[in-house]
């Protein structure tokens, strides 16, 4: 790649690393083909990388995130035909995967995976480099994406149903009764956190939402459908981000139009996916979560091999469920809250801490599972904006702070911020504001 850089390092790279791997075959050289040259358009113009591929004579592809370093929708990132197409057609060898920085505790969706490698190839996809699968792995293998990751991406057409993942469990945990609950949980939880992310969005490997947010980044940052990329200036003329220091352009559609809650509140609630849908959502993932762990863990004497490894994966996946319903309570705190700031007729302003407080109770059992399987503290990037709202790209990106911290540890900044809530409540709505993270901290007792 040319990048991270100044101006002129794609000509560096087309003057001096192209030749080199021209040079690369000839009478002192046992290499009989010329290398393949995958060049990562990252803070590269097309028309500046495709230099480099045309001056290239041997086989050649184009690099691009699959969806940059989060995973939200079962699709490749529509930027990459884009990209294919700009580069003269060329095939895009895509890169990413559910990374250790990424926003979830166990992931292991197969059909999540192949539906994404179908649509990478519809895409142009030529290939992917994948990495991520090992979050947690000392604990539990995400053994199911990786061998999804394996199989899909070598063939994305497979004719497999559940029951062929079902065997597979088997084949795993030597017990058949436990297949179906097991598959059941292992989507479903994988699935809670993308679909969070569809509402509350950033496209950066920096948002890990599984640490818990104050409200006020529920209701001010971006959804899917408005989010653009953190490095840029502007968005020119043609839709490009300027200056180019990640990708070439910002919000491509994603196939669905995600409403936000200060939208829904305020009256916009026709023609795209509401807050409340992404919340009832979330919600049936969860319940649907803990009741396949339930039946599980009622078979667990029938299992003979990888025990201890399918017992931590439970937890893991306990962990985001109760996750899940502490979001979707507290997504259904900031609809009360901004439909009582709209002045809306039918608002009820005080189910905003009612919400809040059943996020506690979802918050505090996360924490008592997390202390089980993750007795230590764990160090994440945390969203912790002072300015008061709107906020900008740039607002979220310079704002995100490595802490090493335990989800225990949140428990009295949420409900700090449930009592401060309530305070603003008896002002009148147009004073009436959320706290910031930096207030909640600093107003903690000492």
């Amino acid at each position: 790649m040319a990048a991270e850089s100044p101006p002129g390092c794609t000509d560096f790279v087309l003057n001096t690393i192209v030749p080199g791997l021209k040079d690369s075959i000839g009478a002192d050289s046992p290499r009989k083909n010329l290398p393949t040259l995958i060049f990562w358009t990252w803070c590269s113009y097309p028309e500046d990388g495709k230099k480099i591929l045309d001056a290239y004579p041997g086989r050649k592809f184009v690099l691009h995130y699959l969806q940059y370093e989060q995973f939200f929708k079962p699709m490749a990132d529509p930027r990459i035909l884009m990209t294919s197409k700009a580069f003269g057609g060329v095939k895009v060898v895509a890169m990413g995967g559910p990374s250790t920085a990424s926003s979830w505790l166990y992931w292991a969706d197969p059909f999540f995976i192949q539906k994404t490698m179908q649509d990478l190839v519809r895409k142009n996809g030529g290939g992917i480099l994948f990495s991520g699968t090992g979050s947690f792995s000392f604990l539990a293998e995400r053994w199911v994406a990786r061998e999804a990751f394996e199989r899909y991406s070598f063939q994305p057409n497979h004719k497999d149903t559940r029951e062929y993942w079902e065997n597979r469990i088997v084949d795993r945990y030597g017990s058949k009764e436990i297949a179906r609950p097991l598959l059941r949980a292992m989507i479903d939880s994988t699935n809670i956190l993308p679909r969070f992310m569809c509402l509350v969005h950033s496209q950066t490997d920096h948002y890990q939402p599984q640490i818990g947010m104050p409200l006020v980044n529920f209701v001010e940052m971006p959804t899917l459908s408005t989010y653009v990329f953190e490095n840029h200036d502007h968005v020119s003329e043609d839709g490009r981000l300027v200056p180019c220091m990640g990708l070439t352009w910002p919000n491509p559609d994603w196939d669905e139009k995600v409403i936000s809650i200060r939208e829904y509140a305020f009256g916009n609630r026709e023609g795209g996916t509401t807050p409340v849908m992404i919340a009832d959502e979330i919600e049936g993932l969860s319940r649907s979560t803990l009741d396949a762990i339930t039946q599980v863990r009622l078979k667990l004497d029938q299992v003979t091999r990888q025990q201890t490894e399918l017992k931590n994966a439970l937890l893991l996946m306990e962990m985001n469920a109760y996750l899940g319903l502490y979001f979707a309570e507290k997504i259904r705190a900031g609809i009360a809250w901004e439909s009582w700031k709209a002045k809306n007729p039918d608002a009820r302003p005080y189910s905003a801490t009612a919400h809040l407080e059943l996020s506690l109770v979802y918050w505090r059992k996360l924490s008592e599972v997390a202390g089980e399987i993750i007795p230590d503290s764990v160090p994440f990037w945390q969203s912790r904006v002072p300015k008061s709202p709107p906020w900008d790209h740039w607002d979220l990106w310079n704002n995100y702070r490595w802490v090493k911290i335990h989800w225990r540890d949140m428990t009295p900044v949420f409900e700090l911020e449930r009592d401060l809530i309530m305070e603003q409540l008896k002002r009148d709505p147009e004073e009436a504001r959320l706290p910031l993270f930096p207030e909640l901290e600093q107003a903690l007792p000492k």
